[in-house]
C-alpha cells in the first residue's frame, strides 16, 4: 500500500505474515520501481509478541503496478541476535498484490 501518494514523501507499507512471524517494511521512495533504504523493517513474534527491528536493510522494487496489480522484488537485511545470540543475515524475494491506496482525509 502507499500512504499519502500524492504528497512530496509518501510511504510504501509492506506488511505480512508467515507462520508465527508477523513483519512490516516502510520505506519513504521517490521512484518505483527502484532500489531503496527501508526507514523500518520489523518483525514480531506473534506468540510471545517480541519484536526486533532489522538493520542494513535494503529493498529493491523491480515490479510496482498499479493498486491490484503486483508489487514484487528483493529485500535484504540483518536481524540484531540479543544476549548470546549471533545476528542473523536474510535475503529473498516477494511478489504482493498492491492495496488501495490511503489518502490523508
Amino acid at each position: 500500500m502507499v500512504i499519502d501518494p500524492d504528497s512530496s514523501s509518501p510511504r510504501l507499507v509492506l506488511a505480512g505474515r508467515r507462520g508465527g512471524t508477523a513483519f512490516d517494511v516502510v520505506a519513504h521512495p521517490r521512484c518505483l520501481p527502484d532500489k531503496l533504504g527501508p526507514d523500518r523493517v520489523r518483525f514480531v513474534d506473534v506468540a510471545t509478541g517480541q519484536d526486533r527491528i532489522a538493520s542494513q536493510a535494503t529493498l529493491e522494487a523491480t515490479q510496482f503496478g498499479a493498486v491490484g496489480q503486483p508489487v514484487a522484488g528483493r529485500v535484504r537485511f540483518v536481524v540484531p541476535g540479543g544476549l548470546s545470540k549471533p545476528d542473523k543475515s536474510f535475503a529473498g524475494t516477494f511478489r504482493v498484490t498492491r492495496g488501495a491506496d490511503r489518502h490523508r482525509p
